[in-house]
């Protein structure tokens, strides 16, 4: 993966922050609206239960390496020319 340096940039900042599931939540409800993130997760839990062959998927989806939590977050990088 390239970096910064590498392309060509200077005088480089990073900033760094952690993502809290609370507040993703929050922002999920804010954005898609209660009513349809409501709908969404319903629409979920009755696949899971009718249909065998999305169940297998649902539980591949949601296997998460360990400690993975620690390395989720966003980041804004900028630099000059």
């Amino acid at each position: 993966m390239p970096s910064l340096e590498s392309a060509g940039l200077n005088d480089i900042n990073v900033i760094t922050n952690k993502i809290s599931i609370k507040d993703e939540i929050k922002s999920l409800f804010k954005y898609v609206g209660f009513r349809d993130t409501v709908g969404m997760l319903f629409g979920f839990i009755r696949l899971y239960i009718a249909r065998p062959a999305d169940r297998r998927l649902i539980k591949e989806m949601f296997v998460k390496p360990k400690g993975i939590i620690d390395y989720i977050g966003h980041g804004i990088y900028a630099g000059r020319k």
